[in-house]
């Protein structure tokens, strides 16, 4: 902290909700480019950690066989564990049927690294069918999230159940996202310390956000980018069950986002009538498990760092277009392989490769080449197009790539089964005669026009990655 004590209050952000223009990189660069990202001794004279609690000792055995006598949950996964885990550690992502394009490059990624203690904690049966038909090791376990949602913010709420069930059998998880990819085994390398009850990835980018600073207020405090609950290392000691317990409970009683709860148990020192956790945290290598912020805004635009640097693992966890962008880091470090499909078949370069892979993003949203369309002027309603007003005349209702329920009201209301949105007509830089549409709904902006094969079909191509699909107007409402 006294290091980075004169950083300019500007790039720290002197009130509460002003953005952090910090990018201060020398420690973890020097470190990385030095000694890339192996877990390093202990400085001489620097303080000790505490030692851990560990569930079992060296000579216990493993798994736990009172934990795993509690019901028939833990006795399959117990057979498992006989099996997957190595040094009493795997890796664990648990996944539904909603991501098997993003669960089969996960795991790919996975073998790539050479991480063989990877499993897979299947929420239904046809996640457990495909991961097995991929070879992954599969703990199936149909937890339902609070209110019965089975989209990707409700089902991460459940890793803390599955990780209570891990630890109490005395086996040490990293947890990971199936946004998440593997570059190196961090379990061999190793990237882990393996110091503290947990090790978590940094949402920061930088030495300031990831490791913190001495915020000026009225009292001294900390200050720090939040920690991941995608991505971190979870030792199988006394304090990191009781956290994750409190989790589970949280997570099945309360509205919360797992992150925001994960964070509140990491730091809280206690609550009312609930005592302290005592848990021992570090923060990982920001540059050695990437968030995509870090990579895509500053780590790309480093030549030497991209040149002579490989980290262990980079979360797609800033950007929306989490599959094309892992798919252009996978092509990147891992190569197309005859085996792989990166979205354009199997051993083929990915659709963006001819752009420059990894360099066809922009650091922001969506793609560089789509800033013309993200930043177009728009104005709602169908005032002057043809177009928009035959839409209207025909009642506004259609299909998006062969999903009902979108409906365009005359005065650019949206309604779309994924949520409410806005229309209307665009502007094309260049070809401002063009009669085309804007379409933006659930953060996602689309430029609809004339199809190939004429009305009532559409064409519509979403800003972020050029991805086209076709949208049926149904005359008569």
């Amino acid at each position: 902290l006294e290091q980075r004590a004169g950083v300019d209050a500007a790039a720290m952000g002197p009130g509460p909700n002003d953005i952090l223009r910090s990018a201060l990189f020398s420690e973890a660069r020097e470190a990385v480019l030095e000694r890339g990202c192996r877990a390093q001794p202990r400085d001489e004279g620097s303080a000790a950690p505490r030692p851990l609690n560990d569930i079992l000792q060296p000579g216990d055995a493993f798994p736990k066989p009172s934990a795993c006598a509690a019901d028939e949950n833990m006795r399959a996964l117990c057979e498992l564990l006989k099996e997957a885990a190595i040094g009493r550690e795997v890796l664990a992502a648990v996944s539904n049927k909603n991501i098997f394009a993003m669960l089969g490059t996960f795991l790919v990624g996975c073998a790539r690294a050479n991480i063989s203690n990877a499993v897979v904690v299947a929420l239904d049966d046809a996640t457990a069918q495909f991961a097995r038909g991929k070879g992954a090791h599969t703990y199936v376990r149909k937890l339902v999230a609070r209110g019965g949602s089975t989209d990707n913010h409700a089902t991460s709420g459940l890793k803390f159940a599955v990780l209570h069930e891990f630890l109490s059998a005395g086996c040490s998880v990293l947890l990971s996202d199936v946004d998440v990819l593997w570059m190196q085994n961090p379990f061999t390398l190793p990237s882990l310390y393996r110091d503290a009850d947990v090790e978590g990835m940094t949402d920061g980018w930088d030495d300031l956000t990831a490791y913190g600073y001495e915020w000026p207020s009225h009292t001294r405090s900390l200050r720090l980018g939040a920690r991941n609950s995608g991505l971190f290392y979870v030792r199988a000691t006394v304090e990191a069950v009781r956290m994750m317990a409190r989790l589970k409970g949280r997570m099945q009683r309360e509205a919360v986002w797992d992150q925001t709860a994960y964070n509140e148990e990491m730091w809280w020192a206690a609550l009312p009538r609930e005592p302290a956790h005592g848990i021992a945290a570090r923060v990982m290598n920001y540059l050695c498990h990437m968030n995509s912020k870090t990579f895509f805004r500053y780590m790309r635009e480093d030549d030497q760092l991209l040149a002579r640097h490989r980290p262990v693992s980079l979360h797609i966890n800033y950007h929306p277009e989490k599959l094309p962008r892992m798919e252009d880091a996978f092509a990147r470090y891992h190569g197309a392989a005859p085996d792989v499909d990166l979205g354009n078949g199997l051993g083929r370069p990915t659709k963006r490769a001819a752009q420059g892979g990894i360099h066809a993003w922009h650091w922001g949203v969506g793609l560089k080449a789509g800033k013309w369309c993200r930043e177009a002027p728009r104005v709602r309603g169908a005032p002057g197009s043809a177009l928009g007003g035959r839409l209207v005349a025909a009642g506004g209702r259609a299909t998006w790539s062969g999903i009902s329920g979108l409906h365009f009201h005359a005065g650019g209301a949206l309604d779309t089964p994924w949520g409410s949105g806005s229309w209307g007509t665009l502007k094309k830089p260049g070809a401002e005669h063009e009669d085309v549409l804007f379409a933006d709904f659930i953060g996602q902006q689309h430029v609809v026009g004339p199809h190939a094969d004429g009305w009532p079909r559409l064409t519509s191509t979403r800003c972020a990655d050029f991805e086209n699909v076709t949208v049926v107007v149904h005359e008569g409402g």
